[in-house]
């Protein structure tokens, strides 16, 4: 069992069902077809981490309102969960509408969470002695980056879409992770060639990976020059792909944390991430170490 810290946001997420898009207009009783749940980028890997076995300091965002009283009792579920909330104005929350073929459109409000300033005093207390440090790529988690260093911790962190791969925003985070892992949605090249241009900016990354969907994932590691490549795998169909991204993160540090290869590494993730397309909601479908160890052999 590792040690890891988590920096992101927590939101209350809604999630209805729809046919297809673009939508029609029109109202509509469906049974089952809205939902909601604890999410976010922070909790979704947070969760899939606890749920590989791992311990978890997760810093994230909560406020004196409703919507966080429901986040907090459904984090103190987890005992393997260190919870560092810091005071927020709201609760972030988001809106997933889900056709049935399991693509989504995605509205989030983070009402300000994401633009309050963690103390760098925190933030080292959090960081200390952890194994690996997830840093979502929220600005406020910049000042992270150079702290984890600091302690000797090494980082990772999703850039999600990238359509320009000179983009500012992206720059020290590409610069600084040691593990880096994106969408191949919006790349504007093949995504062996984005790879291998986001590698030459990066200074310390040992491993870069996109997720691709339905023709699964790619790491591009340090000192390699061909990919590797695992194919998608849903196990119970797809029902719901928000999320993916976030578990083949999560997995993919499990796998690199116990010393596996990045061929099984990548294997692991892609059937972890398969395993949550199957379940609706941004934070289910995660299982278990013991399920996924089986179903590898």
């Amino acid at each position: 069992m590792a040690t890891i810290a988590v920096s992101g946001i927590t939101n209350i997420e809604l999630s209805g069902r729809v046919d297809g898009f673009p939508l029609e207009r029109g109202d509509g009783v469906v049974g089952g077809a809205a939902d909601w749940s604890v999410s976010g980028v922070g909790w979704n890997i947070a969760h899939a981490l606890v749920t590989l076995g791992h311990r978890v300091r997760f810093l994230t965002f909560l406020a004196d309102d409703p919507l966080s009283h429901v986040i907090r009792g459904e984090l103190a579920r987890y005992e393997k969960v260190d919870l560092i909330g810091i005071q927020a104005p709201e609760t972030p929350r988001s809106i997933a509408l889900v056709a049935d073929d399991g693509s989504r459109a995605i509205i989030s409000d983070r009402r300000g969470a994401d633009q309050i300033p963690i103390a760098a005093d925190l933030a080292r207390s959090v960081l200390a002695g952890c194994d690996l440090a997830v840093l979502t790529n929220m600005s406020v988690n910049r000042p992270l980056f150079g702290i984890a260093a600091e302690v000797g911790v090494p980082t990772s962190v999703d850039l999600h879409i990238v359509r320009d791969l000179d983009h500012g925003y992206d720059a020290d985070f590409v610069r600084d992770a040691t593990l880096l892992f994106m969408s191949a949605d919006g790349f504007p090249a093949a995504p062996a060639d984005c790879l291998l241009q986001l590698r030459s900016k990066a200074r310390h990354a040992l491993a870069l990976t996109c997720g691709m969907g339905a023709q699964g994932a790619m790491t591009l590691e340090r000192d390699r020059e061909t990919p590797i490549v695992a194919p998608a795998v849903a196990p119970q169909g797809v029902v719901d792909t928000t999320g993916a991204g976030d578990a083949l993160h999560a997995a993919f540090v499990d796998g690199f944390l116990r010393g596996l290869p990045a061929e099984a590494t990548l294997r692991r993730a892609v059937h972890f991430a398969g395993c949550k397309v199957g379940v609706r909601g941004a934070s289910g479908g995660h299982i278990s170490l013991a399920e996924l160890e089986a179903a590898m052999k």
